[in-house]
């Protein structure tokens, strides 16, 4: 059950370092990366398909990794990121 908790923290780790860089990016107009007349609503949603987009792709492309992993080996998926 331990590395299961392990692995849920290093996710939500992740996780947090993401959300608090990307308001500065997104939401605030004075330090963004969208034009300047961007309203608030678009900065928003954008924000929001962003951090979405982070769950789908995780949902999706876990068990896609995990067959890979099987077939391969879980060190040669690793290292095929580097």
């Amino acid at each position: 059950m331990l590395p299961l908790f392990f692995v849920l923290f290093i996710d939500t780790v992740g996780a947090a370092f993401i959300i608090p860089l990307l308001v500065p990016l997104i939401v605030d107009p004075n330090t963004s990366i969208l034009p300047a007349n961007t309203t608030l609503q678009i900065r928003n949603f954008i924000y929001g398909l962003s951090l979405g987009i982070y769950s789908i792709a995780t949902f999706f492309g876990a068990p896609v990794l995990g067959d890979l992993s099987d077939r391969l080996g879980r060190k040669n998926i690793v290292n095929m990121s580097d």
